[in-house]
């Protein structure tokens, strides 16, 4: 059960950078702050996966 709640908690975290992410790009704000947000959401992709795979999720 534990490691379920990490699971989400990722995604979660997944969904508010996604989130940011595009409404950032809609409204055409900070440019740097979208590259920025793009490459922790990029970097989070593979960690996310090995939590997954470590929790027999996948």
């Amino acid at each position: 059960m534990k490691q379920n709640q990490y699971i989400w908690v990722l995604a979660a975290l997944h969904a508010i950078v996604l989130i940011i992410l595009l409404y950032g790009v809609s409204t055409d704000s900070d440019q740097i702050l979208n590259y920025a947000l793009g490459l922790i959401f990029l970097l989070m992709l593979p960690v996310a996966y090995l939590v997954a795979k470590r929790a027999d999720v996948l």
